[in-house]
């Protein structure tokens, strides 16, 4: 995968060196995006992307307003541009987009394996646990391991089964 990589490409994709100063001529993107396409311009492969934006304004509006443009194909010749250069365009028009991006980025060119969640085992993770070395769970939207903790509670607590203690240290 190395010898895909462009080192520009990247630097804009990590650092994203926009124009500042410019203003947008269409309504569906901000200045700070219009920046980000103004920069990627003038970088080898981006040539005429500001012309074909406004050109297209509305095919590029369509893309750039899907709720899931990672999953759509870009307007015009820009469908056929290398993962990393379509990566660049998203970063300039969805930076919101981008974990999603990235990850059917990493998808394509490394394979599932690197991206499919994997549960870890409970019952293994609570035997690695002790008194001084507790388990933390950090949470994130859909992720609810209670059960598992109920379950592992049941397994294994003196307590009457249905009669758990809960200790919450949320704020």
């Amino acid at each position: 995968m190395n010898r895909e990589v462009d080192a520009v490409e990247l630097d804009f994709l990590l650092r994203f060196p926009g124009q500042t100063g410019v203003t947008s001529p269409v309504g569906f993107l901000s200045d700070q995006a219009w920046g980000g396409i103004k920069a990627l311009t003038s970088m080898e492969g981006f040539c005429n992307l500001d012309r074909d934006i406004e050109g297209s304004a509305k095919s590029w509006k369509k893309f750039v307003e899907s709720e899931c443009p990672e999953k759509e194909k870009f307007p015009q010749e820009w469908k056929n541009k290398t993962a990393l250069q379509r990566l660049c365009v998203m970063r300039a028009v969805r930076p919101d987009r981008m974990t999603y991006a990235m990850r059917d980025f990493v998808e394509e060119k490394l394979g599932s394996q690197y991206v499919a969640g994997r549960a870890p085992d409970f019952a293994t993770s609570f035997e690695e646990s002790g008194p001084a070395t507790p388990m933390f769970f950090i949470l994130s939207p859909g992720v609810d391991p209670l059960k598992d903790v109920e379950n592992q509670g049941e397994k294994t607590s003196s307590r009457s089964p249905g009669c758990p203690h809960y200790v919450n240290f949320h704020s």
